[in-house]
């Protein structure tokens, strides 16, 4: 009986494993456009590009790809967000902007990418 037990929980197990990585796998196959930029995952967004996603799509939080892109310091995700004209001035929840974010975390070549791009000094 003790067997019996021990074979069903292992087949439960094995299932439940299946499932998390099919699961996983649907979530990256699914990814959204502002998950691919937060990733750097520069095919990925290339790809929803070209499939028509809205390039000012937002989180919860109001964060767009580009702002995303620009958070974690995205160089080559932010010259293809802003190539296809993503908004250099979009602003999520509390005033945040990719200008913000990316002289915040001190990358610079994302804060010339987008001063290019026409992004808005905010003044005083």
């Amino acid at each position: 009986m003790k067997d019996t037990a021990n074979s069903r929980r292992a087949r439960v197990l094995a299932v439940a494993l299946a499932l998390s990585v099919y699961a996983g796998l649907l979530g990256a196959v699914d990814k959204t456009l502002v998950e691919a930029a937060n990733d750097g995952d520069v095919a990925r967004v290339r790809a929803l590009i070209s499939s028509g996603e809205n390039l000012e799509a937002k989180v919860a939080s109001g964060t767009t790809a580009l702002i995303a892109a620009s958070q974690k310091g995205k160089i080559e995700v932010v010259r293809v967000l802003l190539k296809a004209k993503a908004n250099p001035n979009a602003i999520a929840r509390g005033g945040v902007t990719a200008l913000y974010q990316s002289s915040q975390f001190g990358y610079l070549d994302v804060v010339q990418a987008l001063l290019a791009a026409g992004a808005n000094v905010p003044l005083p």
